[in-house]
């Protein structure tokens, strides 16, 4: 019987980039940070996450999404595997 695992998936916080209207084929440019929304979300998914045991973390290149990792998993040593071609999903 294989051993049941938990997995947990959260997106990167909010930025100034959410907050517009989406534009058909305008991305979401790669380097931009959260705002305090998304800084504010990230603590708030922090407090969620504290008690759960989540050993290994992966998480794409973008910089919105490292400092969302950066925030939620500060209180806790986690390794974080950055995937290179993990971004750009739909």
């Amino acid at each position: 019987m294989m051993k049941q695992r938990s997995f947990y998936f959260l997106r990167h916080g909010q930025t100034d980039f959410n907050c517009r209207p989406y534009q058909e084929g305008l991305d979401h440019p790669p380097n931009i940070c959260l705002n305090q929304r998304g800084r504010q979300q990230a603590l708030r998914a922090q407090a969620q996450v504290l008690n759960c045991k989540i050993p290994l973390v992966y998480t794409s290149p973008l910089q919105r999404v490292q400092e969302t990792y950066a925030i939620i998993f500060s209180k806790q040593m986690q390794e974080n595997i950055v995937l290179d071609d993990f971004n750009g999903y739909k």
